[in-house]
């Protein structure tokens, strides 16, 4: 069982990524987010759970990078849920988390910035923020996420994402299970 009080921001180099999510997505239609977490009236969200293979270069990547995390070592994963979302002035995230996607607790969420609005104008300290457990209790944290950054957390990590002022957000989202 993973440990599942912690999370990781790195970064990673995303050449082609957007590419490979916009020939994917060229024929489908967007989700409704009517359910989801992505909130504003501009923001799309697409389901990549049946295109695995054709972002099987980008899944091996993300899970090469596993590798560097202490908790996440000799272990296996593979994908089970993946989508992208468009998010544009006013888009936002709800607060979160994975576990209602595959009632797993044990499971691993990747947030993978594949675009970011400029900072600039933005009224939070930052864009995506989160809460984890110490010993004093829930405390809340903020990242400026930047183009190529990558956050790994376990599923059942609550987090979200302000109001984005202008500009394109676009984010790469999967959960892995131990393979």
């Amino acid at each position: 069982m993973i440990d599942t009080n912690w999370l990781v921001k790195t970064n990673i180099n995303i050449d082609g990524f957007a590419d490979t999510i916009k020939d994917i997505i060229k024929d489908e239609t967007p989700d409704t987010i009517f359910n989801k977490s992505t909130r504003g009236n501009k923001s799309v969200q697409y389901d990549l759970i049946n295109h695995f293979d054709k972002l099987q270069h980008i899944t091996n990547r993300i899970t090469k990078e596993f590798e560097t995390i202490e908790v996440l070592q000799n272990k296996k994963f593979k994908p089970l849920m993946g989508w992208t979302v468009y998010g544009h002035q006013g888009g936002y995230h709800k607060v979160h988390n994975h576990v209602g996607q595959h009632g797993k607790l044990d499971h691993i969420s990747v947030v993978l910035y594949l675009e970011t609005p400029n900072s600039k104008g933005w009224q939070q300290r930052g864009q995506f923020y989160f809460f984890l457990l110490d010993d004093d209790g829930i405390k809340y944290h903020e990242i400026e996420p930047t183009k190529g950054m990558m956050i790994i957390m376990p599923t059942k990590v609550m987090h979200g994402s302000y109001p984005q002022p202008r500009g394109l957000r676009q984010t790469l989202n999967l959960d892995f299970g131990e393979a």
